[in-house]
């Protein structure tokens, strides 16, 4: 599965994703019109959590799975539909099980506690990011779990690919001044 994206710093990706607490299916390819394969007007690549199936009928950049949702994936159809896979994990068994499906990234998180979502595992910390940077050198790495604006030069700074945040947007004053702050913290592509 390995076509990675591949920027000097994978960052300018979106991602669909439906976080109330239950799985959703996508009913209609209106939900994301205008925005497959890439989101909007912006031509950023458009990943689709978990709904695979879905990714694929509406023709997305790509699907990021959990490791749960891998357990009912068909990875053979992803990879046939020229769908990019990322995948999350967050410990060295989950690690070592992306590893055989070669994704074009991994998520590592919680890098600090996040409250969007009850994790089953402790955050890494910044300096279980820098060891998994050095560690997967060849792939795309996507810091989750926690970032803000407090945090987010220090996790720039293990040089991690890019971030995923929800909170430091969705509960900021002015969403689009966080994103332009973000992206200037995180440093130059």
């Amino acid at each position: 599965m390995r076509s990675a994206i591949r920027t000097p710093r994978a960052r300018e990706a979106g991602q669909w994703r439906s976080d109330d607490g239950r799985k959703k299916r996508l009913t209609s390819p209106g939900s994301l019109q205008g925005r497959t394969p890439r989101a909007g007007n912006a031509h950023i690549p458009l990943f689709v959590n978990d709904y695979w199936r879905q990714a694929i009928e509406l023709g997305a950049f790509g699907v990021h799975l959990g490791q749960e949702d891998l357990d009912m994936a068909d990875v053979t159809a992803i990879e046939s539909a020229g769908l990019r896979l990322g995948v999350s994990t967050h410990c060295y068994e989950e690690v070592a099980r992306a590893h055989t499906l070669r994704p074009s990234y991994m998520a590592i998180g919680p890098i600090f506690e996040t409250k969007i979502k009850v994790m089953k595992f402790a955050p890494q910390g910044v300096a279980a990011l820098r060891r998994w940077r050095r560690t997967l050198t060849s792939y795309s790495l996507v810091a989750i779990g926690g970032i803000d604006m407090s945090n987010i030069a220090e996790v720039a700074a293990t040089g991690v690919d890019s971030i995923a945040v929800i909170r430091a947007i969705s509960q900021a004053p002015d969403p689009p001044r966080a994103i332009r702050e973000l992206a200037a913290r995180m440093g130059p592509a």
